[in-house]
């Protein structure tokens, strides 16, 4: 084909088109699969900037919705459809999703909002490339583009982080952060080796090694033994003194810095100082703060790990991807960079995601740019506003504050959970996650909530924003209590009004050295109507225990023999042996049941004064139950 310089060339892999004079196919030539070539013998000459289309039939995308059929070829038309035509179900929901991120505050510490030009570089042609193995070493062909490409996001990587090439190395295939890190464990470490990370519920991440007393829930800790380090829950900071300790006893082989949910720099120095006395790599994990890290905004890892892993899209606002940074020169006899990549690819990868590398590389060089610190300053004093603000609101903030893009919240001496104050929040669209702080007992029920600020510091927002958006998620923390408590008065009223329902057959309180016999007796005799006057006779009692019937005294024929609750205890058990399903333990709703001594005792409403609704026409649960409430 001829370049687009000279003639616009637009080629379909389906129906391929041409200009005249293209030597592409040659002349006579027939190509199997494309019996339907068109020449156009007219041709335009134009820009390269000019020339739009789609890569499957480049078509431009006006015309993206005319079949195959139509311009000739036997093809499929499904390639030539856009999403809105090929799949208009997966569009909606692309399209709430959308305006859900519109209309909502994102204040998830881990998310933001990516740029135009890197969600155009991944929605690319690269993905439509195989390329396993690193540049100049692939396993396909046809990957001349992907080396350059590649190649061209791992110096970007080293000059956004401000590295040295010779000093340091970089991998930039990880498909996430998880990823990236199980890779530098399987490279560094033997199955069963130690390693030592911050605790989940003191702010660490999963992949550090998180296990619970009954179950290793990380895969980390399934292949690894794994000792966590915590914070000192008096100042919400990492407790290098309990680490140092521990790690001396522990003699991990890797001791892991970096975390998903702590507000404050790590001190480095002071962890190479612990890794080197027990001799075991450093490894930092900075994927919430990789962006703060490269406008020099929180202190450098660099100076001190051996390796430094991170996602890509969270305060670096790049793509879902991840990189391993690492040393080049051997370390505790450990040629990292060998290691590293062979864990990549063959060890637990295949083929890389070229059009992630596509975005990330786009966006490395956008965080050179001076627009790019200015951004990152902002998120970090952004952060502090908010947090300002929540203290003077009254809030505890897990360790007094932030230096970085997030604060962590304890709502319990609020009396609340942050799942609770989670839900209420996102009923008003705005956006953050619960999250276990220092002390928590469950991680099903955590005490906190984690507010980041780099999405919304995107969208524009400045610290006067940030300190109204504390004040509205005030205003949901106030309605979640409020919800709280008018639950509360409202179960504890029914269970009140269900107790005073209920206490005419509810067993009393006898002595426990009272038999079965008089236990029974005095409850009949509670069960007596106050309009009788007539005391019951011990005898029917005494023919319940005994299992002799007494004969009963002749009555005159004008009178009706009047049944009393003990007659009716008798009746029961006769239905029973008959299969009555008034003396099963399945009766109808409207009958309460009551277990008493040896028997079931059954009841209907007019003896026990229980009217079937409340004052409100509400049907009443007959038991003490929470069901109905």
């Amino acid at each position: 084909m001829q370049a687009c310089s000279g003639t616009a060339v637009m080629g379909s892999l389906q129906q391929p088109i041409w200009t005249k004079g293209s030597n592409f196919p040659p002349k006579g030539y027939s190509v199997n699969g494309f019996p339907n070539q068109i020449k156009l013998n007219i041709a335009k000459p134009c820009r390269s900037s000019q020339v739009e289309g789609n890569l499957v039939t480049g078509k431009p995308p006006s015309f993206v919705s005319v079949p195959v059929a139509e311009i000739g070829g036997n093809g499929s038309s499904f390639v030539d459809y856009g999403l809105s035509e090929a799949d208009p179900e997966v569009q909606e929901i692309i399209n709430k999703e959308k305006q859900r991120q519109f209309k909502s505050l994102e204040l998830i510490a881990s998310e933001n909002f990516t740029s135009r030009a890197v969600m155009e570089a991944v929605g690319s042609c690269l993905t439509n490339k195989y390329s396993e193995g690193l540049p100049g070493k692939r396993y396909y062909g046809g990957n001349e583009h992907i080396d350059e490409l590649e190649t061209l996001c791992q110096k970007r990587a080293l000059a956004a982080f401000h590295l040295d090439g010779k000093e340091w190395g970089v991998n930039v295939q990880p498909l996430s952060g998880s990823p990236a890190n199980f890779e530098v464990y399987t490279a560094l470490l033997k199955p069963h080796d130690r390693i030592m990370g911050l605790d989940l519920p003191h702010g660490g991440h999963l992949s550090h090694g998180f296990m619970t007393p009954k179950r290793r829930v990380s895969g980390t800790s399934i292949y690894f033994e794994s000792m966590p380090y915590r914070l000192d829950e008096s100042t919400g900071l990492v407790d290098y003194d309990m680490l140092e300790k521990t790690a001396n006893l522990f003699r991990p082989k890797l001791i892991i810095a970096g975390a998903s949910a702590y507000s404050r720099d790590f001190d480095y120095p002071r962890m190479r100082k612990i890794a080197d006395a027990v001799g075991a790599f450093l490894m930092m994990d900075m994927a919430h703060i990789s962006g703060l890290v490269a406008a020099s905004v929180v202190a450098d890892p660099f100076e001190y790990c051996d390796i430094v892993t991170t996602t890509t899209h969270k305060s670096l606002r790049g793509p879902r991807g991840g990189m391993i940074f690492f040393k080049k020169d051997p370390v505790l006899g450990v040629d990292l960079e060998s290691a590293i990549n062979n864990a990549v690819f063959p060890g637990l990868q295949g083929g890389p995601h070229n059009h992630t590398i596509g975005g990330l590389a786009v966006c490395l060089n956008h965080a050179q740019s001076p627009e790019f610190k200015a951004y990152q300053n902002k998120v970090v004093s952004n952060c502090r506003a908010l947090a300002s603000r929540l203290i003077e609101l009254g809030y505890k903030l897990v360790s007094g504050g932030s230096d970085n893009h997030l604060v962590l919240v304890d709502l319990r001496p609020l009396g609340i959970d942050g799942a609770r104050a989670e839900k209420i929040l996102d009923m008003a669209s705005i956006t953050l996650n619960k999250n276990s702080v220092p002390g928590d007992k469950s991680a099903l029920v955590p005490g906190g909530i984690r507010i980041g600020s780099p999405a919304m510091t995107t969208r524009g927002f400045t610290e006067k924003e940030f300190i109204a958006t504390a004040d509205f998620i005030h205003e949901g923390v106030q309605i979640t209590l409020e919800a709280k408590r008018v639950f509360r008065e409202r179960k504890q009223r029914s269970t009140v009004s269900a107790h005073k329902r209920f206490q005419v057959h509810t067993m009393p309180k006898k002595s426990l050295s009272k038999t079965p016999k008089a236990k029974l007796e005095d409850t009949v005799a509670e069960q007596e109507k106050p309009s009788s006057t007539t005391k019951k006779p011990s005898h029917e009692i005494d023919e319940i225990f005994s299992g002799k019937k007494r004969k009963k005294p002749e009555l005159e024929k004008t009178e009706k023999p009047k049944e009393d609750v003990a007659v009716k205890l008798s009746k029961t058990k006769k239905r029973k042996s008959k299969g009555s399903k008034e003396s099963g333990f399945v009766d109808p709703p409207s009958r309460p049941k009551k277990r008493t001594g040896d028997g079931l005792a059954i009841y209907t409403e007019e003896e026990l004064g229980i009217n079937k609704a409340d004052a409100g026409g509400t049907p009443l649960c007959p038991f003490d139950c929470s069901c109905c409430f």
